[in-house]
């Protein structure tokens, strides 16, 4: 399974990015996320990862949200489906999240 480090250093070689291009891209899409939290990232070393950073590095990657989401709570899913763990994880990240992260990912899956 890609941890989220591997996953981002992997997208940025393909897409030829660095860390200041994602900063870059990030303000222009309206979510900023710094060259330093990237880096963090891409070390492995980013501790208390936020729904709208992630949103923020998704934009700026040009990657699908919920792919990103995915890789950076562990779900490795090859095809479309929830396994009962991996819904079980996907419930144990929801209870422990502020309520405007719950408020971004209803907005993601279009929930009111």
């Amino acid at each position: 399974m890609e941890t989220l480090s591997e996953y981002v250093n992997r997208v940025m070689k393909e897409k030829n990015l660095k860390a200041l291009d994602v900063e870059a891209r990030s303000i222009e899409a309206g979510n900023k996320i710094t060259d330093t939290y990237v880096t963090n990232i891409m070390q492995g070393t980013s501790s208390n990862l936020t729904i709208e950073k992630l949103l923020a590095l998704a934009e700026a990657l040009g990657v699908d949200k919920v792919e990103l989401f995915k890789v950076a709570a562990g779900i490795d899913e090859h095809d479309e489906t929830w396994t009962l763990p991996s819904l079980i994880r996907a419930i144990q990240k929801l209870f422990n999240l502020r309520p405007s992260e719950i408020k971004a990912i209803k907005k993601i899956l279009k929930i009111k």
